[in-house]
């Protein structure tokens, strides 16, 4: 079984794949291949820390605000570079609270007039993703947003029916996420994004557990340092 930790070494090291085919061999597809299946395996990872997290808040600015610290590199030096993925799931982790914030008033004594204000709010959040995948373009698109939502969707509050908790199983997360991975690839503009729903069966192996080491910052760190040394490397390279 692979915890949370596992997992997203694995990701970490389809992600390294995908940008070396990116940065070195841009003709070769097979490396960019490859790395479509880092997207899932984070996307998942991202759905878990918004169940587990111990301060929601904390959790989504730590997401963002790196996502931020890393684009800006990218404006100025390619003012029309799409959004990076940490923004991309900053915005879905807004999307799995929105959707949890649902949930809770669907199962428990909640006044209807609550259960649609936390619909509409749901239906904003996705609403402003959408507008703003239209006006700037994100990696993954506002599609890729909704895929860890799509992982998060049976996640069972405590007050859920039994027979909600009954698909609250890792195998059922993975594969409803797999139907979010399919309809991205739909609308992908790379035509070999569709490989990414191969990443589904490592998922299957999840454990449910974080994993002994505390690596959260090191995942943090990793996304931009290992673009920063790649390039580097390119560059010196290219001298």
């Amino acid at each position: 079984m692979l915890s949370s930790n596992a997992l997203k070494i694995i990701g970490a090291l389809l992600m390294v794949i995908d940008h070396v085919g990116m940065i070195f061999f841009p003709s070769i597809a097979i490396f960019r291949i490859i790395g479509r299946m880092a997207f899932p395996i984070f996307a998942f990872c991202i759905a878990e820390g918004t169940r587990y997290t111990k301060s929601k808040l904390k959790y989504f600015l730590s997401v963002l605000i790196l996502g931020i610290i890393c684009q800006i590199p990218m404006l100025i030096l390619a003012p029309s570079a799409q959004l990076n993925i940490l923004i991309t799931f900053a915005l879905a982790i807004l999307v799995c609270y929105a959707l949890d914030y649902l949930k809770k008033a669907l199962f428990c004594d909640t006044p209807l007039s609550q259960i649609v204000i936390r619909a509409l709010l749901l239906t904003i959040v996705i609403l402003a993703i959408c507008a703003l995948s239209y006006i700037k373009r994100m990696e993954y698109g506002a599609i890729g947003c909704l895929v860890p939502a799509m992982a998060s969707l049976f996640y069972a509050p405590s007050d859920a029916p039994s027979a909600l908790k009954s698909l609250d199983t890792t195998w059922v997360h993975a594969l409803t996420m797999g139907v979010g991975v399919l309809l991205q690839a739909l609308f992908a503009d790379y035509m070999w994004q569709w490989i990414a729903v191969f990443a589904i069966p490592i998922l299957l192996f999840y454990s449910g557990k974080r994993g002994k080491i505390k690596m959260k910052w090191f995942f943090y760190i990793f996304y931009p340092s290992h673009l920063v040394l790649l390039y580097a490397i390119f560059f010196i390279m290219s001298m």
